[in-house]
């Protein structure tokens, strides 16, 4: 991806600006047992991220990550109701997202009025309490 986007250099007339923006999960800033893969990879996202970030800056795009935490969405359905239960209290806010709050800050680093946010990781419904 990397390559696609900023392997070749581009006089700045030609590339003015831009906007990346990935999807990683809190996962992977607060931890969680029996999820060690979503732990090595999701750091890696955010370093990424910020890296890009830095690199492509100076043909005006920006780059972020969204992290969401539990959402409820039909993958969710799956998951005994005990257990949905149980994460959902892990919350700040004691209850899942909707896919709508991880789309409506999508769109925000998507528009001008986020004009001066680069290289961050935005945590989207609510951070896991610790």
């Amino acid at each position: 991806m990397r390559k696609a986007v900023a392997g070749h250099p581009q006089p700045r007339e030609l590339l003015r600006s831009g906007r990346i923006v990935t999807v990683s999960s809190v996962v992977g800033v607060y931890g969680r047992m029996a999820q060690g893969d979503h732990m090595a990879a999701r750091p890696g996202i955010a370093g990424f991220v910020r890296a890009l970030a830095a690199q492509t800056s100076r043909f005006g795009i920006r780059v972020n990550a969204v992290a969401p935490g539990p959402v409820g969405r039909d993958m969710s359905a799956i998951v005994p109701e005990k257990t949905r239960a149980d994460l959902a209290e892990t919350t700040v806010l004691r209850r899942f997202g909707r896919a709508a709050d991880v789309a409506d800050l999508v769109a925000f680093l998507l528009s001008d009025e986020a004009a001066h946010i680069t290289g961050s990781v935005l945590e989207v419904p609510s951070a896991i309490s610790l």
